[in-house]
């Protein structure tokens, strides 16, 4: 019951599937054309910031034959690079304001000469006439670079064209979508398509940025950079597009049918005069009226401000505070060796989760359902080989589909085998990491994982072993990940200075959240579309894993002290703040200050907070797909979108979270311990409230259902940004590793008994049994946000501190107060 799925047959045939399809293919491309668009269209109000000489575009009256200024600026906290000089314009306030316009003055003239050229010649030629004009004149704005005196009226001129070009795209995407939509899918491939426009801005904005920020007439590269995008996206828009279905060469006739019947489209170009469209029925249509004013109030607004948000953050928002450090700014951390170390810890963690996760994600089309439930507990089953009948979702590839007739419970042992492996090398992982440097230990760890990941594949060639084989080589990763989480306290507390390791952190872990969800998007992709998908599961997770190794061995050392390429300008200021010499230490259980470990109030607050969430985590993570098909009754072809689109917000807050906490305590808001307490306040909390919402949500409720556990997720996130998981660092440095592998042993061991618990209490898929365990794990989260809330801390303990810490650093660490570095110097930019 709830399981059924209404299939619109067309002609006795049920639809083709969206992906993949030619015209998914299609609604990709239009992504890929409005990321173009919008790069081009803002790339001047970006530019422009670092195109206009601020101290001197004041001081001239109108003119359009300015003077430009070429600067080499003087040596800064912030180097630039480049092989050109730095090269501005004295633009006054009046004339960058006509520049920015000019796209506009274009942009509104095509708009109905794009909706007559789209029906009449077709929306294809559209596109590509509009991107391929629009690219050569965002290319050639990189001319002003070499002009002394015509620079305004030549921008004006090439910006008027651009604007002319875009202002025929949004027409023709409507009318092209007319033609290859039906209206069952026509939201969902707009969406996409427009998804593009949002991307464009937000990637051409940071790139931007850091052009400007890091290159001398760092302005060039983003026109020069819009410009090649357009002509990239024209070659893959010529060769793979067609103005309907009727015309496309290589479509099926199963998909050009299904679209001309639903559309009633002929693929016939039509002729349109003036004379030919009803102007009185439009003009006395009440729903389009209506239309047009809501268009136009939403436009009004949203135009001014994508033209001049830069402007507004860098005029009116321009105060910046720089720390000065023994006399020096800080080193940036864009570009820095920690920033890149923080970029590869990510892509570590994106490995390891894909690997976590893979098991998870194949075993749903491993199993043989119809056949699994028939056989008795055995070690040595059987396996089934098929070759499925031709439906309408067609598979494809060149292996048979085999599956595996597992019973629940071997499934069950499966599953936990990673688990058995990972709780063995927690505090193992933080030994080593301390004694012989934690680069090698992620080096090992995920070597080991991924040979492991690769040799699943011989699953598909074994007839009675592979349940034995299958458990020891998940058993084998597990042992290799366990390692992992504390040798990132441990790197963290000696390349993360207090008022970045929020954002170093969060940074890393947002690949557990990305690792989880691409996974489980592309695993149910190979399954669903491919014989034996889980093949190719454990192919690419594995191979990911060697990718990485070449970059980690090559790019990364243990301490800033070992790195070989690192400004000693960047060294000094890490390890002046952490009071790392990046020598290895010499570590036995006897050295460990186990007594001040379980009488610290503060670390003892961090273990309950610590095993609270992970209590209730371990639970959800593996059981959230069940809550959804058995308690909501969501279909199950829906539940790893709804899965990966969670996974992909605790993806954002854990960024954010980081990123905003170090930014509140540098700025002076709170203390460090404040922003820990806060945000692990939220980690906990949230969830309590979550799990009042899920007791009243079953089938009749299911909306509220996803959106409760679309929050939950959420919210985990925090915890990885700056709550409880990188709390270790700032209490324990010395010690971080070796402690929070301790920690995660008992979160570890305490997630595995709740999944027993859950087990024990859960025997029918109803409401009445879930809602028992949602009180309970409620009632966990609050206990353990409680405590930390009243005795956490940041404040380094002075026995856990590193040896080289002289006497005015260890205040600077210690002191609750100096931790935002209130009595250094300041500057004002």
């Amino acid at each position: 019951m709830g399981k059924g799925k209404t299939i619109i047959l067309i002609d006795g045939e049920a639809p083709p599937p969206l992906i993949p399809s030619k015209r998914f293919t299609l609604a990709l491309l239009v992504f890929f054309a409005f990321i173009v668009q919008y790069s081009q269209r803002v790339n001047l109000p970006i530019a422009i910031v670092c195109m206009v000489n601020r101290t001197k575009s004041h001081d001239y009256q109108l003119s359009f034959n300015n003077t430009t200024t070429t600067i080499k600026p003087l040596v800064s906290a912030l180097q630039k690079r480049g092989y050109l000089e730095e090269k501005q314009f004295n633009w006054m306030e009046l004339q960058q304001q006509i520049l920015l316009g000019g796209y506009w003055a274009g942009y509104i003239f095509t708009q109905v000469p794009g909706g007559w050229l789209a029906t009449t010649i077709g929306a294809k030629w559209v596109y590509a006439g509009s991107l391929f004009t629009s690219s050569i004149a965002s290319f050639a704005l990189t001319i002003m670079y070499t002009m002394s005196s015509t620079h305004f009226i030549s921008m004006f001129l090439l910006r008027f064209i651009v604007g002319l070009a875009h202002g025929v795209l949004f027409p023709a995407t409507i009318a092209l979508w007319s033609l290859w939509a039906v209206p069952q899918e026509r939201s969902t491939l707009a969406s996409i398509g427009f998804c593009g426009t949002h991307l464009g801005t937000s990637v051409t904005m940071l790139v931007g940025g850091l052009f400007c920020r890091h290159l001398y007439s760092g302005w060039m590269y983003i026109f020069c950079l819009t410009g090649i995008l357009g002509f990239i996206w024209l070659l893959l828009w010529i060769s793979l597009t067609s103005d309907s279905p009727n015309n496309h060469k290589t479509i099926s006739d199963h998909e050009r049918d299904y679209i001309c019947n639903l559309t009633g489209s002929t693929g016939k170009k039509r002729s349109m005069t003036l004379a030919s469209i009803p102007w009185k029925n439009i003009f006395t249509s009440k729903p389009l009226i209506a239309l047009f004013i809501t268009h136009i109030a939403n436009l009004f607004g949203l135009f001014f401000f994508l033209t001049n948000l830069g402007k507004i953050l860098t005029e009116i928002h321009r105060g910046k505070t720089i720390i000065l450090i023994d006399g020096d700014a800080p080193p940036p951390l864009i570009p820095s060796k920690r920033f890149t170390l923080a970029l590869l810890v990510f892509f570590a963690f994106i490995v390891q989760y894909s690997q976590r996760v893979n098991l998870p994600i194949a075993i749903v089309c491993m199993v043989n359902r119809t056949k699994s439930h028939d056989y008795q507990l055995s070690f040595n089953n059987t396996t089934t080989t098929i070759k499925p009948l031709v439906s309408a979702l067609q598979k494809r590839g060149y292996l048979e589909e085999k599956q595996f007739n597992w019973i629940e419970l071997q499934q069950q042992i499966l599953l936990g085998g990673y688990w058995a492996g990972y709780i063995f090398t927690q505090v193992p992982g933080g030994w080593l990491a301390t004694t012989i440097g934690a680069k090698w230990v992620y080096a090992g760890s995920l070597f080991t994982s991924s040979i492991a990941s690769f040799a699943l594949t011989i699953m598909y060639t074994m007839s009675n072993t592979h349940f034995i084989s299958m458990f020891l080589l998940r058993f084998i990763v597990g042992l290799a990940h366990g390692v992992l989480f504390p040798a990132t306290i441990a790197l963290w507390s000696l390349w993360a200075v207090p008022q970045e390791r929020s954002t170093l952190a969060s940074i890393g872990f947002c690949g557990t959240h990305l690792g989880t969800s691409l996974t489980m998007l592309l695993g149910g992709l190979f399954c669903r579309h491919l014989y034996s998908g889980w093949m190719y599961i454990f192919c690419l997770t594995g191979i990911l894993g060697f990718i990485w190794l070449i970059l980690w061995i090559s790019l990364t050392s243990d301490s800033p002290n070992n790195h070989k390429t690192i400004s000693d300008h960047e060294r000094d200021y890490i390890c002046n703040l952490t009071g790392s010499t990046g020598k290895k230490r010499s570590m036995t259980l006897a050295s460990i200050p186990w007594k001040n470990i379980f009488t610290s109030k503060p670390l003892i607050a961090l273990f309950i907070t610590h095993i609270a969430n992970l209590f209730g985590l371990f639970f959800f993570l593996t059981n959230l797909g069940k809550i959804l098909t058995e308690i909501h009754r969501v279909p199950t072809q829906y539940t790893g979108y709804i899965l990966a689109c969670g996974f992909f917000l605790t993806l954002l807050t854990s960024l954010s979270s980081g990123i905003i906490a170090d930014n509140l305590v540098r700025n002076n808001v709170m203390t460090l311990t404040t922003a820990r307490k806060m945000f692990n306040s939220l980690t906990s909390f949230i969830p309590v409230l979550c799990m009042i919402s899920l007791c009243f949500c079953d089938e009749s409720k299911k909306v509220l259902g996803i959106i409760t556990i679309l929050v939950f997720l959420a919210s985990s996130g925090l915890g990885y940004g700056s709550g409880y998981v990188v709390n270790f660092a700032d209490i324990v440095p010395a010690y971080s590793g070796v402690i929070f592998g301790l920690g995660n042993s008992f979160a570890s061991i305490a997630g595995v008994i709740g999944n027993i618990i859950a087990g024990m209490i859960v025997t029918k898929p109803v409401l009445e049994q879930w809602r028992k365990l949602f009180i309970m794990f409620g009632i966990v989260y609050f206990i353990g946000g409680i405590v930390f809330l009243l005795f956490g801390s940041a404040v380094p303990r002075k026995w856990a501190k590193f040896q080289s810490v002289n006497n005015e650093k260890e205040k600077k660490l210690n002191d609750e107060e100096i931790i935002p570095m209130n009595q250094t110097k300041q500057i004002k930019i």
